[in-house]
């Protein structure tokens, strides 16, 4: 039985084995005599098994069969060309075959009754003829053409759906698309419709056969403009009050976020709504037919208002405790940055949060319905307080190591700048870190999850310390010789100013610095990862020593 050249996705053969997939050829153990296929969509057609295990058929259904006096039955369709470039539906199709996105296909179909599929729900009724033929009731002419052709196609009425007075930000019809603007037209064929906010279904509708909107009397004021062109959707009123979370701002899903305010009005549709946070977290709550707030049991307290037309939402109170870091300020993410405190309480609902130092270092944690944290077991150690209402952070203790370069001061990056000390003690956490010149050459480090120090093997020339809890910067010894410059004093960026009398020796990082004169004058150079520098040729005549690890100043001669 070879059934590939059908639209219908199954068939059954009477004394077979139950339903079969119309896309590969099955061997069936038929008897001989009297038999049928019947496609999904019911069609019967009629063949008989002689006895010596070949087909016979009716002439007249050469052609939808083939395989006359052989062993094998095939079933062929004519092709039917679906034209739905003048509807909106993303996908459209026929029963007992399946849906397309295409705007134009072709299925290959046996004569008989079948029905268009349009976003999942059947409509309206066709019939194919044994001549290939396409016919359907007079009645449904316009929104169908192409009767007694090979191609059907459809037609929508222009329906004009009008958001202007909801706060989602996309919106559209069921089974089309969703779309930002505020007055929109679909085309529409006539049947049962419905509105989608926020991924989900709404309101519903109906396109009459004269291309005119229609719905029940059940939701007084969500809908206008019955028996005409337009639907348009009115939102009820609800006031969103998150004063008491610390979240930057706050939502309801499906509405874009607006200037951060801690009540806001919004006009939403009844059915399911989410408060949704800065940082991802979603509650759900349920707006009534009659406008008024509605939300699960077991989430009071978190929420109050219900039965009322204002959802005030409650975080639970979890400190934050940082003392054991020493970056400038840490906060929870979605939460933004607030004046350096190393105990903070944060108002947070349940949920899956981060702890975010100042250089970008995010770390998981959760609060749980119960107003609890927790975290990782892994975390243990970098993480005290699970089960508690406090989160405490804890550092490995890194020695940043700097006697060996000649800066004012240097530091790790988000820690910030403290008093000029060649060796100190910084608690840092695993992950990415900068190591912070004081005129601003930057350098990558890691501390693992161990609390050792890493970095790529390109930075073996400026630190020393990798697998140890001590970071140690190596200088290149630079001399500058600026008794010619005709100045009494020079400068170094990052590091001082110094006497111009005689030859003078910096330990500096590769990188970019410059050279500084007491009139202003100001000139870049490079160290390089040898230990040379280098200079733009046209500072050539006023620096010298390209190459070498001494960089000279020269007066400017006058020509």
């Amino acid at each position: 039985m070879d059934a590939r050249d059908v639209a219908y996705s199954s068939f059954a053969v009477s004394g077979g084995t139950g339903w079969q997939s119309t896309k590969q050829i099955h061997r069936m153990p038929l008897a001989p005599g009297p038999h049928s296929l019947t496609t999904a969509l019911g069609h019967r057609l009629d063949f008989r098994v002689t006895a010596t295990n070949t087909v016979e058929y009716e002439q007249a259904m050469e052609g939808t069969f083939t395989g006359q006096g052989t062993n094998t039955l095939a079933v062929h369709g004519t092709p039917i060309s679906l034209d739905k470039s003048d509807v909106d539906y993303s996908s459209a199709g026929i029963g007992g075959a399946y849906q397309t996105s295409q705007r134009n296909h072709v299925f290959k179909l046996l004569p008989g009754a079948h029905y268009l599929v349009v976003s999942n729900r059947a409509s309206f009724g066709f019939t194919v003829t044994p001549q290939g033929r396409v016919r359907y009731a007079p009645d449904l002419h316009g929104p169908l053409t192409g009767a007694d052709t090979n191609t059907l196609a459809l037609h929508g009425f222009p329906v004009t759906l009008d958001v202007s007075d909801v706060d989602y930000s996309s919106t559209g019809v069921g089974g089309t698309h969703q779309t930002t603007e505020r007055n929109h037209t679909f085309k529409l064929l006539p049947g049962p419709h419905y509105v989608v906010v926020a991924n989900r279904a709404s309101v519903t509708f109906t396109v009459t056969s004269q291309g005119r909107v229609d719905y029940a009397s059940d939701l007084p004021g969500l809908r206008t403009g019955a028996g005409t062109g337009t639907l348009a959707v009115h939102g009820l009123s609800i006031i969103l009050d998150v004063t008491d979370i610390d979240y930057v701002n706050t939502t309801v899903g499906g509405v874009n976020w607006r200037v951060a305010q801690p009540r806001r009005t919004y006009k939403l549709l009844p059915g399911s709504n989410l408060v949704s946070t800065y940082n991802g977290i979603n509650i759900p709550f349920t707006l009534t037919a009659q406008g008024a707030i509605a939300y699960e049991a077991h989430l009071e307290g978190l929420f109050t208002g219900s039965g009322s037309t204002t959802l005030t939402v409650h975080g639970f109170a979890v400190t934050l405790d940082t003392s054991d870091v020493d970056y400038v300020t840490n906060t929870v993410g979605g939460v933004g940055w607030k004046a350096p405190q190393s105990r903070r309480v944060f108002k947070l609902l349940p949920g899956a949060h981060v702890m975010s130092t100042y250089n970008g270092i995010n770390i998981p944690f959760t609060v749980s319905a119960e107003g609890r944290v927790g975290y990782r077991p892994d975390l243990e150690g970098l993480f005290s307080g699970t089960g508690s209402t406090t989160l405490t952070v804890h550092g490995f203790a890194v020695t940043l190591d700097t006697s060996d370069v000649d800066y004012v001061t240097n530091t790790v990056g988000g820690v910030g700048w403290k008093a000029p000390q060649s060796r100190r003690v910084y608690k840092l956490l695993p992950g990415a870190h900068t190591f912070v010149t004081y005129n601003g050459i930057q350098f990558p480090f890691t501390v693992t999850a161990q609390g050792r120090v890493d970095y790529k093997s390109t930075l073996n020339d400026t630190f020393t310390g990798i697998g140890s809890a001590t970071l140690a910067v190596r200088g290149h010894p630079i001399t500058f010789d600026p008794r010619d410059s005709g100045h009494t004093s020079f400068g170094v960026s990052g590091v001082g100013w110094r006497g111009s009398g005689q030859l003078v020796t910096f330990r500096l990082v590769r990188g970019t610095h410059a050279l500084h004169l007491p009139d202003g004058s100001k000139f870049t150079f490079q160290v390089t990862d040898t230990g040379k520098v280098d200079y733009d040729p046209s500072l050539d005549g006023v620096l010298s020593g390209r190459g070498s690890s001494t960089l000279a100043v020269h007066r400017r001669r006058q020509r």
